[in-house]
């Protein structure tokens, strides 16, 4: 896929029924980034700084998916989205830190500090091979 964008943009709910299996999950980040209500399993959302009821809705079966889903449906039928927008915005501000320009923001101004503590003061300059030492990781 090119570009999520326009899936997005056309998506009214993000279901993310995770049952089983770890790691983190992506797409619940992105769906808030994007502004996106989402309905997600306890196991889908764990492990991230989202709270069920107040960030995404939670369901952990088919019926409780379908109901979600009509809820939030329901909610953007109302006006002024029957207060869905508070909702997804603490959802984005909640996962703001996680997001892809936030995170490489970070490892930039990481790989630059430690750049500068290895002596390599001048922009695009790599300190020669063997001039500065790593931890010894048996020391630990």
């Amino acid at each position: 896929v090119p570009a999520v964008e326009p899936y997005y943009d056309g998506a009214h709910v993000v279901v993310v029924p995770v049952f089983e299996g770890s790691g983190t999950r992506l797409k619940i980040i992105e769906a808030a980034a994007y502004g996106r209500p989402v309905v997600s399993t306890r196991l889908g959302a764990e492990g991230l700084p989202l709270r069920a009821g107040e960030h995404f809705l939670q369901a952990d079966d088919a019926d409780d998916f379908a109901a979600a889903v009509l809820e939030l449906y329901d909610r953007w039928r109302e006006p002024a989205g029957g207060g869905l927008e508070p909702m997804l915005t603490d959802a984005r501000e909640a996962v703001g830190a996680l997001v892809w320009p936030r995170v490489v923001e970070g490892l930039a101004a990481l790989y630059l500090s430690e750049l500068e503590r290895r002596g390599a003061t001048e922009p695009g300059t790599v300190p020669a091979a063997g001039s500065a030492s790593l931890p010894d990781p048996s020391r630990a």
